[in-house]
């Protein structure tokens, strides 16, 4: 068996798990087994997968918990397939995805990882989408910057070889399960691949660091850190460390915690244009090398309370 879709149900919404069955089951393909997970009772599967060979393969994993992670972790037991697919309630592949994905790792049985394009309903109840070329990277660091993977850090678009995801531990990290759970698996990938074809629909995905908790952004913080600094890019800017530099200035707003993020070595405009083609990056950069770190939190703090109260 080629794939196994997981998907997750966390309450008793029916309809947000039939737009994530039957976007599945209008793929048209046969080697696929769905594993169904959490409050999976209450829905008709008999009714959905109808005249469908998915309805033979399916497996039911009653767990009833509004962890996502308990789910996903309970789901992998009963998953066949060479790759995993994780879904939550409410996601839906769009047409043609799985021909396309899995013509993809067919050819390429060394990938551990293929990703797909995503899309999300924006502030303004829009769909916006977020696409990347077609590509390969033999190592997590090439993967990370050179797909801008910071900008889309979601286990929802990604499929993954299945022995790369049983090996995981059960909680990797309550703090931000999603982004510790997705550092876990990458680490043990060799061979990353990205397709511009395809793609898939999440809702839900929180693109805003003002939709993160305290929590998770301190997680994701340190995290980055960590990485700019293992990963040595801490001497020239790079489009990485302008995202980082966004969680800085938002964890700063919200505690006034001395920044952690260390200052470039090297910060001369022509570093900053060719860190990012991105002009708020870029903008970002040229207030750090005028202002430094310490007075740029501070800029930010005050421009934050001046928006607020022109509201």
């Amino acid at each position: 068996m080629t794939l196994s879709i997981i998907v997750a149900n966390t309450g008793s919404d029916s309809q947000a798990l039939d737009t994530t069955v039957r976007s599945i089951v209008m793929q048209g393909c046969d080697d696929v087994q769905i594993v169904g997970v959490g409050s999976v009772d209450h829905y008709d599967w008999d009714e959905a997968l109808s005249g469908s060979s998915l309805l033979a393969m399916l497996k039911l994993v009653r767990r009833e918990s509004s962890d996502e992670a308990v789910l996903r972790d309970a789901a992998l037991r009963h998953c066949q397939g060479q790759y995993v697919w994780m879904l939550t309630a409410g996601d839906a592949l769009m047409p043609y995805t799985l021909p396309i994905v899995m013509a993809r790792i067919g050819a390429h049985p060394d990938y551990d990882m293929l990703e797909c394009p995503v899309s999300w309903t924006d502030d303004a109840g829009g769909l916006s989408t977020m696409t990347f070329g077609s590509a390969e990277y033999s190592d997590l660091m090439g993967y990370w910057t050179g797909s801008q993977a910071f900008d889309h850090p979601w286990l929802c678009n990604k499929l993954f070889r299945r022995t790369v995801l049983t090996s995981l531990p059960v909680r990797v990290d309550s703090d931000d399960y999603e982004l510790s759970t997705l550092f876990e698996a990458l680490s043990r990938c060799h061979t990353f691949a990205t397709t511009a074809e395809g793609g898939m629909i999440h809702p839900q995905a929180d693109t805003g660091l003002e939709q993160i908790d305290d929590r998770r952004l301190h997680y994701r913080l340190q995290h980055y850190i960590s990485l700019l600094e293992e990963w040595k890019l801490t001497e020239v800017p790079t489009a990485f460390y302008a995202h980082t530099l966004r969680h800085q200035l938002e964890w700063s707003l919200r505690t006034r915690h001395t920044p952690q993020l260390p200052m470039l070595r090297q910060l001369g405009r022509s570093d900053i244009r060719q860190a990012s083609t991105d002009r708020a990056h870029r903008r970002l950069l040229t207030r750090l090398h005028h202002l430094g770190m310490n007075n740029l939190c501070r800029y930010y703090r005050i421009q934050h309370r001046w928006k607020k109260k022109n509201r």
